[in-house]
């Protein structure tokens, strides 16, 4: 049903845009709709016709397996009478006045803000990225195409002076066996219960990923040997001296390092920029129009609109400014600098069904 409504919206877009002035009379139901294709009249609806190069063309804007449904003849009269049928009531729709029902021009009309955004900034192509903006994106977002390994650990900590030298070398031992003997749950409970670390105790011992500098500024130039010189996961470290203590390693994952070229990541480049081309052009484009139009804002009458929040309470249809209104679901911010895309509904015409000719 949706389809069909977005369909006869794209007939009653190309009704409107030739639609007699205020004041004249209405169209009869013998305009024609829409511009023919070329051929040989296959029906005829009225003063209306359905030509050849109508029918192929619908036909063709079907998916394969649709269109291997209308070999014969009989298959082919039932395609061109779901044409006929709308056809009658675009007709209809057009002998009522239905063109210049409210909510039909409100709908036409964000068809052709759609229809006028694809046309002036479609999107099928690049833009035109100079060369020069491409390499400083490059190196400027460097850190995001070459990156070096990183290592994901869990580890227990023992701090330095812990107690008399031989009890503390007793309780790295007692640690040791312990860690060995433990499965990976009993590993992250002893971290979470025994280690010094106080950053990854919190977390059981878990580290996240880090790269080997990383670790060497937090741990040590050791224990960042240590933790790069295990291969697989879950393998354990021996008793590794780092940065204010002992430390046991478990390794949890390895992330490989990252090494993208200037010439493999050129094509993602050129639509990253095209796209934000596209929107600093789509926003100077609406700001022209505005200027142009000479736009004005009255506050004063702006102050005293409802602001349509939908009545939970049963006690009227919404709220005037500085009543409280129920908080509406949370939803995601965008991130800063990241552009506003244009709604999708403005640059996607709607799918048309058989017997439906798109807006010219």
């Amino acid at each position: 049903m949706r389809r069909q409504l977005f369909s006869l919206v794209a007939v009653l877009a190309a009704v409107l845009a030739c639609k007699p002035p205020s004041g004249a009379a209405a169209p009869s139901s013998s305009t024609p709709s829409l511009p023919h294709e070329p051929g040989p009249a296959v029906a005829t609806i009225g003063d209306d016709v359905v030509t050849l190069g109508d029918f192929e063309k619908h036909l063709s804007e079907q998916a394969p397996f649709i269109r291997s449904r209308y070999t014969s003849l009989e298959k082919r009269k039932e395609f061109l009478d779901s044409m006929i049928r709308f056809e009658l009531l675009a007709q209809e729709a057009r002998r009522e006045g239905l063109e210049r029902d409210p909510e039909v021009v409100s709908t036409i009309e964000k068809v052709l803000v759609q229809r006028l955004v694809h046309t002036k900034f479609d999107d099928s192509k690049p833009a035109d990225v100079p060369e020069a903006d491409l390499r400083k994106y490059y190196d400027d977002h460097k850190a995001d195409y070459v990156k070096p390994e990183r290592l994901r650990l869990q580890l227990i900590e023992l701090k330095d002076g812990a107690g008399a030298a031989g009890e503390a070398k007793k309780d790295r031992a007692m640690l040791e066996e312990k860690a060995r003997k433990s499965d990976l749950a009993a590993f992250a409970t002893l971290a979470g219960s025994r280690s010094d670390d106080i950053a990854t105790r919190l977390h059981n011992g878990d580290t996240d990923y880090r790269t080997e500098q990383e670790l060497t500024d937090r741990y040590g130039d050791d224990v960042a040997k240590s933790a790069a010189a295990l291969k697989n996961v879950n393998e354990l470290s021996e008793v590794v001296h780092g940065k204010g203590g002992y430390f046991i390693l478990r390794l949890l994952g390895r992330q490989a390092a990252v090494d993208r070229t200037f010439e493999q990541v050129r094509p993602s480049l050129v639509s990253r920029l095209s796209h934000e081309q596209r929107q600093k052009d789509f926003e100077q484009f609406v700001k022209s129009l505005r200027e142009q139009a000479h736009v004005t804002v009255n506050d004063a009458v702006l102050a005293k609109a409802g602001v349509g929040a939908p009545d939970l309470t049963g006690h009227g249809p919404g709220l005037k400014l500085g009543q409280a209104a129920p908080l509406p679901p949370p939803v995601a911010a965008t991130p800063p600098g990241r552009p506003v895309n244009v709604p999708s509904h403005f640059v996607h015409g709607p799918e048309l069904p058989p017997g439906v000719k798109p807006a010219r």
